[in-house]
């Protein structure tokens, strides 16, 4: 057997985006997972190897009820209403089953080191966007988009609205690099007090040039490069690595204009999703934040508390140094 095995089990994710999160389907697809892992331990007593199992939800889900249906226009509509009807564009929908095949065949494709990646190739050669596969309805969707747009107007100085969960990210094509808070107050000088006035709407960060960046709200303005707050607190209800958060995010090289996230109702623990969801995951706020990490006890339990992916693979990393030293004790004791 191989030493380490890795699978994605992501059936209650796709089915709470659309009943909930905690929706009787929803649930039955967890008590299926159970039964899934029951089996694979099964086959690991089997097994020429001795396997141990970890389970790792990588985010979780808040209950969501859609922005469109709460306000009477998506996140897109609002942001072309406030630009003075400037042209905006936003995604293209797709489900995130498609999306994670698309990614995962995009980067077989790019990578030298697979002997398959030239005939998966020209296997999905009908389904390219330069370099990248798009699989499921997107495509069809982007064939329409380019019979119709000319490649004048696609270059066009347009804003583009992009929705995850709870989540929206906003950019402009007129500047080359970041804009900032200054440019954007300068040309469209609604869209930023607008959108933080707006009741679906807890908080915007943007890149000011005198301050850097910072979290706009309906009644504070929170400066992440001193922790400093001005009013009340536009962060305060998001959780306290918040603003750890925005700051590593801030520093993404293809981070938004503009990064909205929605408004979150701490009492009914549901957030307004930018997408046709009731349960999402994407921002901040709610349940979505909360993943777990299952592990078996004997395992040495984390000294600190884990905050971030990235400290997830710094636990993970120790684990399989542990296990390695174990499995090299074993073999010398039996010589």
């Amino acid at each position: 057997g191989v030493p380490i095995v890795y699978a994605g089990f992501m059936g209650y994710d796709e089915v709470a985006h659309h009943s909930g999160v905690e929706a009787a389907d929803a649930l039955a697809v967890l008590y299926r997972l159970d039964q899934q892992f029951a089996r694979l331990e099964k086959a690991a007593a089997k097994a020429p190897l001795r396997y141990q199992f970890v389970v790792l939800s990588d985010h979780g889900q808040t209950a969501t009820v859609p922005f469109r249906q709460r306000y009477g226009e998506t996140l897109e509509e609002l942001v072309q209403r406030l630009a003075n009807e400037h042209p905006v564009s936003g995604a293209v929908s797709t489900s995130e089953g498609w999306a994670n095949l698309s990614a995962l065949l995009t980067e077989v494709i790019q990578t030298d080191e697979y002997l398959a990646s030239r005939a998966l190739r020209s296997a999905v050669k009908n389904r390219l966007y330069g370099d990248n596969v798009v699989l499921g309805p997107e495509h069809l969707q982007l064939d329409e988009q380019q019979r119709t747009v000319g490649r004048k107007q696609a270059q066009q100085d347009k804003i583009i609205v992009l929705p995850s969960g709870n989540l929206g990210s906003i950019y402009f094509t007129r500047w080359q690099t970041r804009a900032t808070l200054e440019q954007i107050n300068s040309d469209f000088p609604q869209l930023i007090p607008r959108l933080t006035q707006h009741p679906g709407i807890g908080f915007v960060l943007v890149q000011s040039q005198r301050h850097g960046p910072i979290a706009l709200g309906a009644k504070g303005v929170y400066f992440l490069r001193n922790d400093h707050v001005a009013g009340e607190n536009p962060l305060a209800p998001f959780g306290p690595n918040a603003a750890a958060h925005l700051r590593r995010t801030n520093n993404f090289p293809c981070v938004a204009d503009i990064l909205v996230n929605s408004a979150y109702d701490a009492e009914q623990n549901e957030v307004t999703a930018f997408e046709e969801f009731v349960g999402s995951h994407g921002g901040l706020g709610g349940w979505q934040t909360a993943p777990f990490l299952m592990f078996p006890a004997q395992w040495p339990a984390p000294t600190e508390r884990i905050v971030g992916a990235g400290n997830v693979y710094k636990v993970a990393k120790q684990w399989l140094a542990r296990m390695k030293h174990e499995t090299i004790r074993i073999q010398t004791d039996k010589l």
